[in-house]
C-alpha cells in the first residue's frame, strides 16, 4: 500500500508529469487549470531553495501532497489542489497572510491554507494544549481541510527523518491526533496506521 503511494508520488514529482496528471482532470483552457499553474509557480518560487532536514527540496513536499489528493485519492477539487501546493506558506514564508492568498487566488483557497496553519505556539502553555488546538482548528474547518492535513501528514510520515526520538514523537502525535481525523472522514487512515506501525517497529528494533 505505501509502496504504491510512493510510486504515485515519484511518477508525478517533476513538472511535466505533474501537469500531465492535472490535465486529466482539468482542461488546459479552464480557470481551474490556470489557478493550479499559478499556485505551482508561486510554491516553486517560495520553496524551491528551501531544503528539508534530509536534504530534499521542500517544494517537492508541496507537490507530493497535491499528488496524494489528486492521483491517489482521486479528488478533483482545484481549490484543494491549489491549497495543497500553498500549504505552509503562511506558516513558513514571511509576508504571506490569509488576506494575501485570498487576493491572489480566492477566499476558499485562503480558508483552506489558513485552516492547516498552526496557531501561535506562545499562546499555549504546553505541547499538549498546542497540539490539541492545532488539530481542533483543522477539524472545525471541515472535511476538505482534514483531507489536506491528512495528505500532508501522510507524506511527512513516509519521508520521516531525524533522530529516533523525533520520529517516535511524530509517530505518537500522529496516532493521538491525526488518526482520529482520518477515521472521522474515512480517508488515508489505513496508510497512516501502516506508516505509524512501521516507525514503531523500527523504534522497538533500535531499543532491542
Amino acid at each position: 500500500m505505501l509502496d504504491e503511494l510512493k510510486q504515485v508520488i515519484f511518477e508525478h514529482r517533476h513538472r511535466r508529469n505533474f501537469f500531465r496528471l492535472v490535465v486529466r482532470s482539468f482542461k488546459e483552457d479552464s480557470d481551474e487549470f490556470r489557478l493550479i499553474v499559478k499556485a505551482y509557480f508561486v510554491a516553486r518560487d517560495q520553496f524551491f531553495t528551501v531544503r528539508r532536514r534530509d536534504g530534499t527540496r521542500y517544494f517537492y513536499h508541496k507537490v507530493a501532497v497535491a499528488v496524494i489528493i489528486l492521483a491517489y485519492l482521486g479528488i478533483k477539487d482545484a481549490n484543494l489542489i491549489v491549497a495543497a501546493l500553498l500549504h505552509d506558506l503562511i506558516e513558513d514564508r514571511k509576508g504571506w497572510t490569509k488576506r494575501r492568498i485570498e487576493r491572489m487566488f480566492n477566499t476558499d483557497v485562503a480558508v483552506l491554507v489558513e485552516a492547516v496553519t498552526k496557531p501561535n505556539r506562545k499562546l499555549y502553555g504546553s505541547d499538549h494544549k498546542f497540539e490539541t488546538a492545532t488539530f481542533a482548528k483543522v477539524r472545525i474547518a471541515g472535511y476538505r481541510a482534514i483531507v489536506l492535513k491528512l495528505a500532508d501528514r501522510l507524506h511527512n510520515m513516509i519521508t520521516l527523518w531525524g533522530t529516533p526520538e523525533k520520529r517516535l514523537s511524530k509517530t505518537e502525535e500522529t496516532i493521538d491526533y491525526v488518526l482520529p481525523l482520518a477515521r472521522k472522514v474515512n480517508r488515508l487512515w489505513k496508510e497512516l496506521l501502516l506508516a505509524c506501525t512501521e516507525h514503531l517497529n523500527h523504534s522497538q528494533e533500535n531499543v532491542l
